[in-house]
């Protein structure tokens, strides 16, 4: 609210543009704090994108994505999630969950880091080695949905409720949304699919 903005000779589209999007952004978290997820680091400034997570009982953790790509994290350290890899940048887009993050380079590849656990079947950072082309990443609680350029949907991580189960056949998305125990996909006629627990 105390910046100023002042247009002259510019196309209506750009000028709306530059006005809902200024150069600097804040980031500010709010809620339970017992583990630092609210202690926004300083010096955050150019942030598009950010996402919090955390599970029971271990507090949160939260990443910021900045205009440069690379990303940050703080909060809860647990299984490494507020520790962002040395391999992490050109992203294009972030997601948390309870014990993993995801991350999507502008390439199109996906990558996670935090809790797999394969051991007792949670596969969280266990992204499909056949993933490509993805345009769009969704995390929730304990498993991960990537949709690709194609229109075709990947999903990944523990299959409580058949969450990673994606339904046979399902083409022509253009949107995704990860849920805590079901998914939704939204295709390009309009019409939406949902899969997991009902």
């Amino acid at each position: 609210t105390a910046n100023n903005y002042t247009f002259s000779n510019q196309p209506v589209d750009q000028a709306f543009y530059m006005l809902a999007k200024p150069q600097n952004t804040m980031v500010v978290g709010w809620g339970k704090y017992s583990v630092g997820e609210c202690d926004v680091p300083l010096g955050i400034t150019n942030a598009v994108m950010v996402a919090a997570g955390g599970g029971y009982g271990n507090g949160g953790h939260s990443l910021a994505l900045l205009v440069d790509g690379s990303v940050l994290a703080w909060g809860n350290n647990y299984y490494g999630l507020a520790s962002v890899p040395t391999n992490v940048s050109g992203v294009s887009m972030i997601g948390a969950g309870w014990y993993h993050n995801l991350v999507l380079f502008t390439n199109g590849a996906v990558y996670a880091w935090g809790l797999d656990a394969s051991n007792i079947n949670y596969h969280l950072t266990d992204v499909p080695p056949d993933l490509t082309n993805a345009s769009v990443i969704s995390v929730q609680a304990m498993h991960s949905l990537a949709l690709r350029s194609n229109g075709t949907v990947v999903a990944w991580g523990y299959n409580f409720a058949g969450e990673t189960n994606v339904p046979s056949g399902l083409s022509n998305v253009v949107a995704i949304a990860a849920g805590f125990w079901h998914n939704l996909a939204a295709k390009a006629d309009g019409t939406v699919t949902a899969w997991g627990r009902s």
